[in-house]
């Protein structure tokens, strides 16, 4: 089929793979509430929801290949480089309550 080997076949793949993901998130959920009525000792389940949940972040990848959020991207950008910024501001901060203090 075309929708998985076109110009936008990349794009494709990542959907299904967002898409296999909340679907693997529904499935943790209703295992939890299965096991909850079982027992009572359902952390490792609760640790796996929290991470396929981190897996949602993964979606608003898709969003940034549209061209109406280009100036999203820019500041993005932008903030990601100013960290590197930020990071040796504060590393000199403290260097200088070290000293002095």
């Amino acid at each position: 089929s075309e929708h998985f080997r076109g110009p936008d076949s990349a794009w494709n793949w990542f959907d299904l793979f967002c898409l296999l993901l909340s679907l693997l998130d529904v499935a943790f959920k209703v295992a939890i509430i299965l096991l909850q009525s079982q027992t009572r000792s359902v952390g490792w389940a609760f640790t796996m929801i929290k991470m396929l949940r981190l897996s949602r972040l993964v979606r608003f990848v898709r969003a940034l290949r549209f061209q109406a959020f280009d100036e999203l991207k820019v500041m993005i950008m932008q903030f990601v480089s100013g960290l590197r910024v930020l990071s040796w501001a504060v590393f000199l901060l403290c260097m200088l309550v070290y000293i002095v203090g």
